[in-house]
């Protein structure tokens, strides 16, 4: 722990926290569909799969979808139907936390919500405030599946984020509303260089028809593109990963490669946060991971797709973690 770590510990009570680093470099990044069913859910699992096997960093997902949370499939394998999401947060992370198959991710979504939920006081940027503050202790990066339903919670985490991707599809739909996309988020108070990069997503191949123009001339960073796949469709719809860098596959492929550049843009490497990119102290991490959750399974094994070891066991508490000091000591 660094001087100033040490500092603002003494003078917090808190000796237990990276608090000069989650002061400082903050990472809160929002993925928002400019319209719904646009792939930005398979965007995030792949974000977060790309930074468990290729960083230290500890990162948490944040689902905001009341009617249609798709992240708990995406990222955990083992259900509990019994778990308690963060609406109920009452201060200890570990009662909401479900750990996920991968390293160093964790995941807070909802659970059985419903309508009368999303137009209840339980909707309220308090919880947001108050949730998001707790997260920013524990985590480096925070990764949030900005939902398209209405609602204060999805406004109010938009607002906590450092940085919004947009998330595009080559169709009709996506471009015809995407300036009125874009003017509903201002009014929300949510501010055009916060949220001007974007993902294209389902661009048809052989088609005489470049996607990228509307979104450019609506001001817009396009960071890539990505092709309408069988085989990307076919992950997407069981659930299984997106990314694979070591992939046969050509889709595969393309889509890892730029998953993996938007990463180098939303996480530049300085000499303060190279620790969380060292090739050395991650395979360390990962040999520590398996040997507690790998169930014998060799280091250098994927963590992601079949040879994810299982999440808990049936003696493990349903969120994976028995309280706030288990999270910590798991980071």
């Amino acid at each position: 722990m660094g001087i100033l770590s040490q500092f603002l510990s003494k003078v917090s009570g808190n000796t237990g926290f990276k608090v000069s680093e989650q002061l400082l470099f903050d990472k809160v990044i929002g993925f928002k569909g400019l319209s719904q069913g646009v792939g930005t859910s398979t965007i995030v699992q792949a974000v977060a799969i790309a930074l468990s096997e290729h960083s230290n960093y500890s990162v948490c997902v944040v689902d905001t979808s009341f009617l249609s949370p798709t992240m708990y499939p995406l990222l955990v394998e083992n259900a509990d139907p019994e778990r308690v999401d963060y609406l109920d947060f009452m201060g200890d992370l570990s009662v909401v936390a479900s750990r996920t198959r991968y390293r160093n991710v964790t995941l807070f979504s909802l659970s059985k919500r419903t309508v009368v939920d999303l137009m209840s006081n339980k909707d309220n940027d308090v919880v947001v405030s108050t949730f998001i503050g707790s997260l920013k202790t524990y985590f480096d990066v925070i990764l949030i599946d900005l939902s398209n339903e209405l609602t204060n919670i999805s406004t109010h985490f938009a607002i906590k984020c450092n940085h919004i991707v947009m998330v595009g599809e080559q169709s009709l739909r996506c471009f015809y509303n995407l300036r009125r996309t874009l003017n509903t988020m201002m009014t929300l108070a949510i501010p055009r260089p916060k949220a001007n990069k974007v993902i294209i997503n389902k661009v048809v191949p052989n088609v005489n028809a470049d996607p990228r123009p509307p979104f450019v001339e609506a001001g817009m960073t396009v960071l890539g593109t990505i092709p309408l796949s069988y085989a990307i469709a076919a992950s997407g719809i069981t659930g299984s990963p997106v990314y694979d860098p070591k992939s046969t596959n050509r889709d595969i492929l393309a889509f890892s490669a730029l998953i993996n550049s938007v990463i180098e843009t939303l996480f530049v490497t300085t000499p303060l946060t190279a620790k969380y990119t060292d090739q050395e102290k991650i395979e360390e991490s990962k040999r520590k991971w398996f040997a507690l959750w790998g169930k014998g399974k060799k280091s250098d094994d994927s963590v992601t797709g079949d040879s994810a070891p299982a999440t808990v066991s049936a003696s493990t508490p349903a969120t994976g973690y028995d309280n706030d000091d288990d999270i910590r000591e798991d980071l």
